[in-house]
């Protein structure tokens, strides 16, 4: 939830008919802070419960520039943005998601009165289009889209709104800007560097140069946490039902939770005990093995789910959404059972681009919700999600004795490096090194 100071409340409340701040070129009027609360209200990408967040923030941070007077000084958009931020970082209230949240806020704010003043050579929308384009043609994940799409347009922010003429200076710029100011983690600043450079490859056509001196966020090598086998066996304890079966996967086989929402009927092949996992992290195709003590399990699963198949049949909403362009090379692949869905959604979406009727995979938040419940009455003093029964697993094949080259496999790791954090595991777990207080 968003922290919100006793100040933060008053001033969420108090009317703004007094405000008259100057933006660049622009005056904040009441009036136009309502239009900007219609606006907020119609977007269609923001989540409907954070709306009302969206407005507290940029309420906020016009107050912040009329208590500082700072919009009286003759600062840039992105400079009275970063003296905001830093102002939240330094109150050590608010954790990152919530700052990365008034950032968008406040953008909004800015584009809104922008749109009526724009001369970009490209528009917003226009690069936002082109880049959901290109990954799709790409295959990449819903989540990759959702990622790159969000950088891209704080990108597209902080410059002014002309990317079109943009180079690597802008570049490092940015990217040092969310190092210094924003004080962003490595994998943060590099997850937006990825989506920029994705932008210019693919969009801008052009190439970004001299890269070297751009001020790095520090990466820490951060340890996984890992349970021990009993550990893992307590947390069972405490799921059921479909849930049950997917932690077991998860650790039993070592998949990704996407991986594992995303199974298909087609994908289980209990004759050889073995689950084939399609386009995984970097689009790769892996095969992984089906632990014997669900495979009964998984077929009582899998029964049920031909029950919710064939009724959907009946009334006519069997379809599942296919991967890339199945849909259009295969017209009836949709309808067929070895495509649906091994953990299918308990209700149907109508699917608002050809308004048809689909059952959609269950949603993560469900499995994460039954783990974390299941980690809390478990009582391990240690930050359990669903990837932990990932690692759990390759953890416990290396110690099994099992070659790492194995072990990266059925991880679907591309490097050996990657795949090597799980023996720095092992050697924080043995204690092979002997206190020199033991020697006394």
């Amino acid at each position: 939830m968003l922290k919100i100071t006793k100040i933060s409340i008053i001033w969420a409340l108090y009317p703004l008919k007094f405000i008259a701040i100057k933006l660049e070129n622009y005056m904040v009027e009441a009036d136009y802070l309502e239009e900007y609360k219609d606006f907020i209200s119609r977007h269609k990408q923001i989540n409907e419960s954070h709306k009302r967040f969206y407005i507290i923030w940029t309420e906020l941070f016009l107050r912040y520039l009329e208590k500082t007077k700072t919009a009286e000084k003759d600062l840039s958009k992105s400079e009275k943005l970063a003296i905001f931020t830093k102002h939240l970082n330094e109150s050590r209230k608010y954790q990152d998601w919530q700052i990365n949240q008034a950032v968008d806020a406040i953008n909004l704010l800015y584009t809104l009165f922008e749109d009526k003043n724009s001369n970009s050579t490209i528009s917003l929308n226009t690069i936002t289009g082109q880049i959901r384009d290109v990954i799709k043609l790409k295959h990449y994940s819903v989540k990759t889209e959702k990622n790159y799409i969000y950088w891209i347009r704080q990108f597209y922010y902080y410059n002014e709104k002309d990317v079109s003429n943009c180079n690597s200076t802008n570049v490092r710029k940015y990217l040092t800007y969310l190092a210094k100011e924003r004080n962003v983690s490595a994998s943060t600043q590099n997850q937006a560097f990825n989506a920029i450079l994705f932008l210019f490859k693919h969009v801008l056509n052009k190439d970004l140069e001299n890269m070297e001196s751009t001020l790095r966020a520090k990466r820490n090598r951060k340890i996984p946490t890992v349970l021990s086998r009993e550990e893992v066996s307590k947390v069972l304890e405490f799921l059921n039902g479909t849930n049950l079966l997917m932690v077991k996967i998860l650790y039993g086989s070592g998949l990704r939770l996407m991986e594992c929402m995303t199974l298909r009927i087609k994908d289980i092949d209990l004759s050889r005990n073995i689950i084939t996992v399609h386009s995984g992290k970097g689009d790769k195709d892996r095969t992984v093995m089906i632990p014997a003590k669900i495979s009964r399990e998984l077929q009582n699963h899998i029964e049920y789910v031909k029950s919710i198949y064939e009724k959907d049949k009946t009334m006519g909403n069997n379809r599942v959404k296919l991967p890339g362009a199945l849909s259009i090379k295969y017209p009836n692949a949709e309808r067929e059972w070895p495509w649906y869905w091994l953990f299918p959604a308990k209700s149907l979406y109508v699917d608002k681009h050809d308004g048809r009727i689909y059952r959609h995979h269950i949603h993560e938040s469900v499995i994460q919700k039954a783990i974390k419940k299941a980690a809390i009455k478990s009582d391990i003093p240690k930050k359990i999600s669903a990837h932990t029964f990932r690692h759990s697993f390759a953890t416990h094949l290396l110690e099994s004795g099992v070659n790492i080259r194995v072990v990266q496999e059925l991880l679907g790791h591309k490097k050996l490096e990657t795949t090597m954090i799980y023996t720095h595991v092992l050697l924080e777990q043995k204690n092979t090194i002997k206190s020199p207080l033991d020697y006394l």
